[in-house]
């Protein structure tokens, strides 16, 4: 039985379904769908494998990303950086145009009690911040309805958050907000 690694200038990233390999020298990335990720979990684990399993792996193996010397295999995970976030404030808003993708109208009571609080709202800014992200969009809905938008503008703009967007149709925008 062959016994299959990953090659030295290869990485292999395990995500929620499927996977990746980044073959490092050749600067390309190969996507794993679920059932492939299988295959090569059950090759790196020195399970038996069937037919279908060891023609997929062979591919693999010509391709250069895998290999039957017995190297190290590290695992390496790539943490996405946090670039640009969207705050959805509200469900709600003034208008019933026929092209958005909303169903807006007049609210339930039920969804008011979902809406997120003015301390909540801060938190998520906060943490937002933390990770480094200095780009915000206030979406909706129609974002100028949230009983706090400016202070959220505010608070977003007074902790350094250098871009902020805001999705609005404009009907309720004044001069207090611009």
């Amino acid at each position: 039985m062959k016994h299959y690694c990953i090659s030295d200038h290869c990485r292999f990233v395990k995500g929620a379904q499927g996977s990746a390999i980044y073959d490092l020298q050749h600067e390309k990335v190969y996507s794993i769908n679920p059932v492939g990720t299988q295959y090569l979990a059950d090759a790196l684990m020195g399970r038996t494998l069937d037919e279908e399993a060891m023609c997929f792996l062979d591919k693999l193996e010509a391709d250069g990303l895998l290999n039957d010397h017995s190297i190290q295999i590290v695992e390496h995970q790539i943490v996405p950086k946090l670039r640009y976030a969207w705050l959805e404030l509200t469900s709600r808003c003034n208008c019933r145009c026929l092209h958005c993708y909303g169903a807006f109208g007049v609210p339930a009571k039920k969804e008011f009690e979902c809406e997120l609080s003015l301390d909540e709202w801060i938190n998520v800014i906060d943490n937002i911040k933390k990770h480094g992200c200095n780009a915000i969009q206030f979406i909706g809905g129609e974002p100028l309805i949230h009983p706090h938008f400016t202070t959220l503008l505010k608070y977003a703009h007074d902790k350094g958050i250098s871009r902020i967007d805001i999705f609005t149709n404009a009907y309720l925008l004044n001069g207090q907000i611009a």
